[in-house]
């Protein structure tokens, strides 16, 4: 399942333009998850529940639209939050 996101305010990526991200969760593989476990604690340390963790959701969701973490973090709070 893909679930599309229009963008509030556009986010750049290697001199291209994003409008919209398109999130393909069911693409992601348990060892995706683990990963993502990994790189958030390298982020941000050791978090109680890494599900609850927004480095953690911001690992996995530049995992599944294929734009890196620190792209993500460039969002606008609104953008970034959804």
């Amino acid at each position: 399942m893909k679930l599309p996101l229009p963008l509030e305010k556009p986010l750049r990526v290697d001199d291209k333009e994003i409008t919209s991200l398109t999130f393909e969760f069911d693409k992601l593989t348990g060892a995706d998850i683990i990963n993502a476990t990994d790189e958030a604690r390298q982020i941000i340390g050791f978090s109680p529940n890494d599900m609850q963790s927004s480095a953690f959701r911001a690992v996995l969701a530049a995992k599944a639209c294929g734009v890196l973490y620190h792209d993500l973090l460039r969002l606008g709070a609104r953008d970034f939050y959804r």
